[in-house]
């Protein structure tokens, strides 16, 4: 999908280079048995213009972003979000975190997404989607 006319009603914005991001969005594909959640990395053209159209600057993120059903979640609460989406033993797995105080989730999240490159080393290019994939991933 590469310039949709027709948005997609759940899109998980990722760092098409973070290895964290990428492991992210390869366990949201196996995860999401009903195959209605599609991706596009923070670097790409239509992240940056759908996100400033909602007041978020893709470029200076470090954050999965997750749209859905014209809602946009960030940090803990996208994680939380995107988990409803997904198998049912992951919902309850991560609904269990998901009573802790917001401050408290980001924080814990803050850390992780800063330090991301150090826990895992960058990629050198964005993920590329295989071709049962394609079709689930934005890209412009």
């Amino acid at each position: 999908m590469s310039s949709p006319s027709n948005i997609p009603s759940k899109i998980l914005f990722f760092d098409g280079v973070c290895s964290i991001c990428n492991r992210s969005v390869d366990f949201t594909i196996r995860k999401n048995v009903h195959q209605d959640i599609y991706f596009a990395a923070l670097q790409s053209d239509f992240a940056i213009a759908f996100l400033s159209k909602h007041q978020i600057d893709a470029r200076q993120l470090e954050s999965l972003v997750f749209y859905d059903n014209g809602k946009v979640y960030s940090k803990s609460d996208a994680v939380f979000r995107l988990a409803q989406h997904l198998d049912g033993f992951w919902i309850r797995v991560f609904s269990l975190f998901r009573h802790l105080p917001r401050f408290l989730r980001n924080t814990v999240y803050n850390f992780i997404a800063i330090n991301r490159y150090r826990i895992s080393a960058p990629r050198k290019t964005c993920r590329i989607p295989n071709n049962q994939e394609l079709s689930r991933f934005i890209a412009s």
